[in-house]
C-alpha cells in the first residue's frame, strides 16, 4: 500500500487547471460563474481584506469540492493501473496486490502529482504492507 498526503494542497491548487476540470463536467455558464466566484473570493480578517493569489479558501464549504474535482483523474489512473485508491480530501491510500505494485503506483502518483503542479508531502508519504503498518514499521520513501 501507499499512504500519501499532498503538501500544502489548498495553498497550491493550480486554479486554471481546477476550473478547466470543473468546466469539463459542468456546461452551465451561470453555474460555472458562481463556482468561479466562490473559488476566487477574497478573505476578511478583522477590517482588512486580502485576495489570495494561489490558494483556495480553506474555511468555506466549497473547500471539499476542490480535491474531488482536481484529484478525480488520479483516482482513475490508479483504477486503470489495477490499484484501489481511497481518498479523503488531499490524503489518500493506494491499495495494491504486491509491494512491487505499490512502488510502481507510488512512481505513477509522483509523476501525476508533479505534472499537475502539486507535491507529495515527504514526511507523510510512505509505502508498506498492512502487517508493517499495524506494527508501526512504515518505511518512508524519498519523495
Amino acid at each position: 500500500m501507499v499512504d500519501a498526503d499532498l503538501k500544502s494542497y489548498f495553498d497550491t491548487i493550480p486554479h486554471d487547471r481546477l476550473m478547466a476540470l470543473v468546466a469539463s463536467a459542468i456546461r452551465d455558464g451561470p453555474v460555472l460563474s458562481l463556482i468561479e466566484g466562490f473559488s476566487a473570493a477574497g478573505h476578511h480578517e478583522g477590517m482588512a481584506r486580502w485576495q489570495p493569489t494561489t490558494e483556495r479558501p480553506q474555511g468555506r464549504s466549497s473547500r471539499r469540492c476542490w480535491p474531488t474535482s482536481n484529484l478525480h483523474p488520479l483516482d482513475l489512473l490508479m483504477e486503470q493501473s489495477g490499484c484501489r485508491m481511497v481518498r479523503y480530501a488531499d490524503d489518500f491510500v493506494v491499495l495494491c496486490r504486491t509491494e512491487d505494485d505499490a512502488l510502481a503506483a507510488l512512481r505513477q502518483v509522483e509523476g501525476w502529482v508533479t505534472a499537475n503542479g502539486l507535491r507529495l508531502h515527504p514526511d507523510k508519504t510512505r509505502s508498506g504492507t498492512a502487517d508493517n503498518r499495524e506494527r508501526g514499521l512504515n518505511s518512508r520513501l524519498p519523495v
